[in-house]
């Protein structure tokens, strides 16, 4: 008994033994790829869609091909999927992408489990946006009548989206003017500086890389003028002397925020389709106010996919009687 009574003890005064982990270590494992995902999962069916696909304008670019030197480069067929598969997520960046290739199941099925790169993706995507735009419409409508989505029912909504440009960017006409003569003063210097050096300098490459930073700045001076003379034909002409543009980000407006404040901003229109919640339409507007918003985007819808929803869902912001009338009269 007086053994005993010392094991306890010695066993009380001792640390508690654990398993240690080692997450350095290196090993390899059995992996089914055919198991990641089910056999009803929205990969699988993305990828036996593209294969009804007809892709061939996708290659033509393609330089590396059978029987000549270079590495293979990912199928278009690929890409497309990948591309499908991560709008259908809510996915727009090429960057998650990359990271998510490691985990996703449904990404790491498609890739075979060897991830793509984000330079892949957003330069096939950069490369081939107006080829993509017409095929992801097609593949919508392929959906639709597959009844994987419904484009009948259409969801509405806006979101504003802050601007690079600060605050403090934004002057009246006189201000704008005096910066756009300055600016257009500075080209003309440097011009005339880079038409007295010779041959090929230092100084030579440095003066012409200010005069292409002037140049820049003298065309968005232009530009903020511009938008400025179509802001002031829309207010009335007592307070056209108070309308403000922004000199880096002519096309950005100062708008309310959910935090309560005011900061430049864009109004980005999103529509998605009711069953899998899928962006359908997306655009960028400067309007601050939703209210004439709503009607553009069912065009959209409807010019790009030739369907013609039966009801679109909004929030107040779009309620208006010449909304709604202009809606019925698009079913008709």
């Amino acid at each position: 008994m007086a053994m005993q009574i010392a094991d306890v003890g010695a066993n009380a005064a001792s640390k508690p033994k654990f398993i240690q982990l080692n997450r350095e270590q290196s090993y390899w494992g059995e992996i089914d790829l055919e198991s990641l995902i089910e056999t009803d999962h929205p990969a699988r069916a993305i990828w036996a869609l593209t294969e009804r696909l007809d892709l061939s304008s996708f290659e033509a670019g393609i330089r590396s091909r059978e029987g000549t030197v270079g590495a293979p480069s990912h199928s278009p067929r690929l890409l497309v999927s990948v591309w499908i598969y991560a709008y259908s997520q809510g996915i727009a960046s090429a960057r998650a992408l990359e990271r998510m290739m490691s985990h996703e199941p449904g990404l790491r099925w498609l890739c075979a489990d060897d991830p793509i790169n984000y330079h892949t993706l957003s330069d096939f995507r950069s490369s081939q946006r107006e080829k993509l735009n017409d095929l992801f419409a097609k593949v919508l409508a392929v959906m639709d009548e597959e009844g994987l989505i419904d484009l009948g029912t259409l969801m509405q909504d806006g979101t504003k989206v802050r601007a690079v440009a600060g605050k403090w960017s934004f002057h009246r006409e006189g201000t704008l003017r005096n910066k756009c003569e300055q600016a257009r003063a500075l080209v003309e210097e440097l011009e005339k500086q880079s038409e007295k050096e010779s041959g090929e300098n230092e100084e030579k490459r440095r003066t012409a890389a200010r005069r292409r930073v002037a140049q820049a700045r003298l065309q968005r001076m232009e530009s903020s003028l511009e938008e400025l003379k179509v802001r002031q034909e829309s207010v009335a002409p007592g307070k056209r002397d108070q309308v403000r543009v922004s000199d880096s980000e002519p096309e950005a407006r100062k708008m309310l925020q959910t935090d309560g404040g005011f900061a430049p901003s864009y109004n980005v229109q999103i529509t998605t389709e009711a069953k899998s919640k899928i962006v359908v339409g997306i655009a960028v507007v400067n309007e601050a106010n939703d209210t004439h918003e709503l009607v553009p985007a069912l065009d959209r819808v409807r010019e790009q996919y030739r369907v013609q929803p039966q009801q679109i869902v909004a929030d107040g912001g779009y309620a208006t009687r010449e909304n709604v009338e202009a809606v019925e009269s698009r079913r008709v």
